[in-house]
């Protein structure tokens, strides 16, 4: 995400917004570029630091137990025809 995108409160408060409550502490809240709080109180905001980026999407893990960034655990082996031992049939 390019620097400028990313806007941190100025100010604490709270305002609604289309019925929304929104809170924002200063220093500690941040905005994407088009946020309806950034839309609706601009003079609360400024533009992030250079440094600050936020990665989008969040990887989840195909499987239980799988490390993210690891391999897809592979699927149990499928087994072969079953054989029973036969007996002669006692007379």
């Amino acid at each position: 995400m390019a620097a400028g995108n990313i806007f941190i409160a100025t100010q604490t408060g709270v305002t609604d917004i289309d019925g929304t409550r929104y809170t924002f502490e200063a220093g500690v809240t941040r905005v994407r570029a088009g946020h309806a709080l950034l839309k609706a109180c601009p003079n609360c905001f400024k533009s992030a630091a250079e440094n600050v980026t936020y990665d989008v999407v969040e990887a989840a893990t195909a499987n239980p137990g799988q490390l993210r960034g690891a391999p897809p655990t592979p699927a149990p082996a499928t087994p072969g025809p079953v054989t029973f031992p036969t007996t002669p049939a006692s007379s």
